[in-house]
């Protein structure tokens, strides 16, 4: 791989994390929010799927967040390039 293919890499990589990132906060506030407009934070019975849901969007979105730090830090600290890079 040539040094501009490895910095073209670089700038893809830490592009999806920081998309990734955005996201995951933007939904962690979003539920945030959600929770706090509860009173005391119990749910109420028509609140509740909004609540699941919400928590299953939030819980994607960290994963795609963990993924996109552990693709970058392979690259950076490791020297691994991902897979679909290879081809």
């Amino acid at each position: 791989m040539t040094q501009a293919q490895l910095a073209a890499l670089w700038d893809r990589l830490h592009a999806e994390l920081a998309r990734a990132e955005n996201e995951h906060r933007k939904i962690q506030t979003q539920m945030d929010r959600m929770l706090r407009e509860s009173p005391s934070g119990v749910p109420l019975s028509d609140g509740m799927y909004r609540q699941v849901k919400a928590a299953g969007e939030a819980r994607i979105a960290f994963e795609n967040y963990q993924r996109a730090v552990e693709r970058f830090r392979g690259l950076v600290d490791k020297g691994i390039v991902p897979d679909e890079f290879t081809r």
